[in-house]
């Protein structure tokens, strides 16, 4: 078994170490058999050692536990590229009970993994147990991508692909989530929200929050988001949580042109809805051929 440094695993070993010296001592004043008998300062030796293990592993437990709660309650780095926290978004936003929003550049990786999911996790918990999601990425069509490419270092063509995936990703969700509602709808005891939307803006920052949980991180002019840190931000942290809640509020609010901005809707009673036009605008007049080619891979 490999322990970590901090692993509370470390002080139970050492107090059940002290356990055992002291059982070793009493066993043998049990049997009290000249074979068995104890020197007094041995027996004496054993004592203490066992005692003070017991006690130096209360001890450590107590304040590991203690400084972990501390810890919990500040803000921390999780990861040093967000490249590396995928995972951990991916089984936060499928465990979220009431809300996902997600804000970030492209969201390639995120919106990849939900229309691939064969599973449709979060579609069903939207669909069945009432979950709002809301997700939001730059438009391929806005103004600010030549910005971002430049800083990013690559070319406008490489950046606005990626966006663009994102957009044919999205195409693929709708009509993931479409065929999911008409199987389900009739039987559905709750209904949740699902909306994408392209923003025309920099959001300078990404957010990820799922229920309580919220990770941000930053975008520079040095490299590309995905290789910037993440932080997650407890709610006990009440100033910054807010601000960055709040950020992505205004954000969305002032992306809310339905025609100019949002790209997916779902809002029970009606069935999901895709702005076609959007679509084309971004991908081109063969766009419905070129997705229904992405959905039969």
């Amino acid at each position: 078994m490999e322990f970590r440094k901090d692993s509370p695993l470390i002080d139970l070993v050492i107090m059940l170490i002290g356990l055992i010296l002291l059982l070793v001592v009493v066993v043998i004043s049990i049997l009290n058999a000249p074979t068995f008998s104890l020197i007094p300062a041995i027996q004496s030796l054993l004592e203490a050692a066992g005692t003070s293990l017991i006690a130096a592993g209360l001890v450590s437990f107590l304040l590991r536990q203690f400084y972990a709660e501390r810890q919990r309650n500040e803000i921390q780095v999780v990861a040093t590229k967000r490249l590396t926290a995928e995972g951990k978004y991916t089984q936060k936003k499928y465990d979220a009970r009431e809300k996902v929003d997600i804000l970030g550049i492209a969201l390639v990786g995120g919106l990849k993994e939900i229309a691939n999911d064969l599973e449709q996790k979060l579609l069903k918990h939207v669909l069945q147990e009432s979950v709002q999601v809301r997700l939001m990425f730059l438009s391929p069509l806005a103004p600010y991508v030549q910005n971002r490419a430049k800083e990013e270092g690559r070319s406008f063509e490489d950046l606005e692909k990626d966006l663009k995936q994102s957009v044919i990703h999205c195409s693929s969700i709708f009509a993931r989530l479409d065929r999911l509602y008409r199987q389900i709808a009739p039987q559905r005891p709750y209904a949740g929200r699902f909306e994408i939307r392209v923003i025309d803006m920099c959001p300078h920052c990404t957010i990820f929050q799922a229920d309580d949980e919220l990770f941000w991180g930053i975008y520079t002019s040095a490299e590309r988001g995905d290789h910037c840190a993440v932080l997650q931000v407890p709610r006990q942290q009440e100033k910054v949580y807010n601000q960055l809640t709040q950020h992505f509020d205004a954000l969305w609010r002032l992306n809310s042109d339905v025609e100019k901005n949002c790209l997916l809707s779902y809002f029970d009673p009606q069935g999901p809805l895709l702005n076609e036009r959007l679509v084309e605008r971004i991908l081109g007049s063969d766009w419905k051929s070129y997705l229904a080619q992405e959905i039969g891979r």
